[in-house]
């Protein structure tokens, strides 16, 4: 007697960055970065303002952006307008829109911060 065991498959998560595979968003597409940055060797401190240039791929009220731990942000606007809140962890900034955006709404969001990088 034989049997036969079905296996599920597990469902492959979808890669958004082939270079950095566990990271990106699916609610947003981005079309360009510019990156401020001031760094001071001797006491190992970057600060900076990242503007990031994007088009909604879903309606977004909320959405992340990755970040490192070793930094935190002063300060976050999405198309010249402060968000209802943003807050940092595990590696992700969380923002949370005023109003949602609607799907193929041009967004920019400008984010402030700084920190110490590790060695």
């Amino acid at each position: 007697m034989t049997t036969s065991k079905k296996t599920a498959k597990k469902a492959a998560t979808p890669v958004i960055d082939p270079y950095l595979p566990e990271t990106g968003n699916f609610g947003y597409r981005v079309s360009r970065y510019e990156l401020e940055l001031e760094y001071k060797v001797a006491i190992n401190r970057l600060s900076g303002t990242a503007t990031i240039t994007a088009v909604t791929l879903a309606s977004l009220r909320t959405f992340t952006l990755d970040l490192s731990d070793a930094l935190s942000v002063t300060k976050v606007s999405v198309n010249g307008r402060r968000p209802a809140q943003f807050r940092s962890s595990d590696g992700k900034l969380h923002v949370a829109l005023q109003e949602a955006l609607p799907a193929g709404a041009a967004m920019t969001i400008a984010v402030r911060y700084g920190g110490t990088p590790p060695d």
